[in-house]
């Protein structure tokens, strides 16, 4: 990444195809990069840009209103460590 950088990730694991309403409900909170991780969807974008504001609380009350269990990875160690049992520990 030369010119842009990670600020946060999230792990959302789910049964259920949840990729299009989420995309939706970010797009009126951020600006949407048209294309990216979309072809599959009804959406315009999968990636977004939100600035100067990083997108914790805006992320975290629309997870928590889809009732999403979902984990904010702060480093890439956490993925290698992440087990399926971890799941039920995560925020609802």
């Amino acid at each position: 990444l030369d010119k842009a950088r990670i600020i946060e990730a999230y792990l959302i694991p789910s049964n259920v195809k949840i990729e299009e309403n989420l995309s939706m409900a970010l797009d009126s909170h951020a600006v949407g990069v048209n294309g990216f991780g979309a072809s599959d969807v009804s959406t315009k974008t999968n990636l977004y840009y939100f600035g100067n504001n990083p997108p914790g609380e805006i992320l975290y009350t629309i997870l928590n209103s889809m009732k999403l269990k979902w984990k904010r990875i702060k480093n890439p160690q956490e993925i290698m460590e992440w087990r399926e049992n971890d799941v039920e520990n995560w925020k609802s």
